[in-house]
């Protein structure tokens, strides 16, 4: 089974131990293959399904939306300083671990940690 990271979201661990899932509703998600899969790893995957287009509930839109408000700011002046921006601010911010804490304690993700 094929499956792209790109297209779930989640956070690493609940409070339980178990990981929560947020499949996007593509048919890759409705698949036999992922369910059979998700089937035999109940124990340690939280599934919690959401529309196909779900911005508003997805914790990596909050990242998304850091980025821009701290990137687009910073007016680079060329394609490559753009990126080279974006990447500091990611490392940065992995090291920032209580603000990417907080893009899963946001209200309308409260799921991800339930």
């Amino acid at each position: 089974m094929r499956c792209s990271r790109a297209s779930w979201t989640g956070s690493p661990a609940r409070p339980d131990g178990r990981s929560t899932r947020s499949p996007t509703g593509t048919p890759l998600h409705r698949s036999k293959a992922v369910r059979t899969w998700l089937d035999s790893h109940a124990d340690h995957v939280a599934l919690h399904l959401m529309p196909g287009h779900s911005p508003e509930l997805n914790p990596a839109e909050l990242l998304n939306a850091d980025i821009k408000r701290h990137v687009y700011g910073s007016r680079a002046p060329s394609a490559d300083d753009f990126v080279h921006e974006a990447r500091h601010f990611l490392r940065r911010r992995q090291r920032q671990i209580h603000i990417v804490r907080s893009y899963f304690h946001a209200r309308h993700v409260g799921y991800t940690i339930a």
